[in-house]
């Protein structure tokens, strides 16, 4: 399967294994130069973490937007200042011991396509159902999550303002460096195991990241680290110009529990960046043909 996980500008998915053996470029690097050569990908704007909190909810946490709203998304993506958006959802009953059936059929490492917003439910079958046991897909759950997603998927679609998302749902989580993506919004969902850890930018030396020191160093206040709960919606509020990674984006990354046990992502981005996936899987074939050819 040439499609892999990619990352632009950092995200919860790793890179080819074959590609960090040979030394070579990773696609992710390869999208994230194509990025910086026409401009974000999606459009839209980033912008600087909000010293203000925002949304529904006022928990008093500084450029947090806070909903218990899916529809309240939209609102974040076009109005709000904030650099987090939080939708905040129970699990349903059920949910632990499907998704412990789901994570041990170890199948559902890597999967990423495009979900159309008038075909969501039937997009996310499509590329999902492939991967999970007959055993898996036989309970009740399955059909729910399903349309879990395609729900999400679709209530990012009315923020951005598009007719599709790039989707990528997978247990194969990598990005254990604090980072800023590199896009103007991105979600995510853990539906089981640790959820993403994030840095509030008072608790961050910006400095040190930008330097590209350790997590001991960037973190200033190891009590104010967070995680986003299971099940809640999360939108990152990114920054496609690195040179604005001073002050803009918030710093998040995958936890240390999540690389030692079983966890799963869903993640949600513009559909530009399925086209710059597809573009960097066209150069590396070209690249692997040139590479075969020098070698006869």
């Amino acid at each position: 399967n040439v499609r892999q996980s990619w990352r632009l500008g950092g995200s919860e998915a790793s890179a080819p294994a074959r590609r960090r053996r040979r030394g070579a470029p990773s696609p992710s690097r390869q999208v994230d130069n194509m990025k910086r050569a026409r401009g974000s990908v999606g459009g839209g704007q980033g912008g600087a973490a909000s010293r203000a909190s925002t949304g529904d909810g006022d928990g008093g946490e500084s450029g947090v937007f806070r909903s218990n709203r899916l529809a309240r998304i939209k609102t974040f993506v076009e109005t709000s200042n904030a650099a987090l958006g939080l939708f905040e959802r129970s699990a349903p009953a059920g949910a632990d011991a499907f998704f412990a059936r789901l994570v041990a059929d170890a199948r559902l490492a890597d999967v990423m396509g495009l979900v159309r917003k008038a075909h969501a439910r039937a997009d996310v079958r499509r590329l999902v159902q492939p991967h999970v046991s007959a055993d898996v897909r036989a309970d009740a759950f399955f059909d729910a999550w399903l349309a879990d997603m395609a729900a999400v998927a679709v209530r990012f679609c009315d923020a951005l303002r598009t007719d599709a998302v790039t989707y990528w749902v997978g247990s194969d989580r990598g990005c254990v460096k604090y980072h800023v993506d590199c896009v103007p919004f991105r979600l995510l969902v853990t539906y089981t195991g640790a959820g993403t850890e994030w840095l509030p930018d008072a608790a961050a030396d910006r400095a040190a990241f930008v330097a590209g020191k350790r997590a001991s160093a960037i973190v200033k206040d190891a009590s104010a680290v967070r995680h986003v709960d299971a099940w809640h919606v999360a939108v990152f509020r990114g920054e496609p110009d690195e040179s604005l990674h001073l002050t803009n984006g918030v710093l998040h990354r995958t936890p240390d529990a999540a690389m030692d046990a079983a966890s799963l992502l869903m993640r949600l981005d513009h559909p530009d960046f399925w086209t710059s996936v597809q573009e960097a899987e066209r150069e590396l074939a070209r690249a692997d043909a040139a590479a075969a050819a020098a070698a006869k």
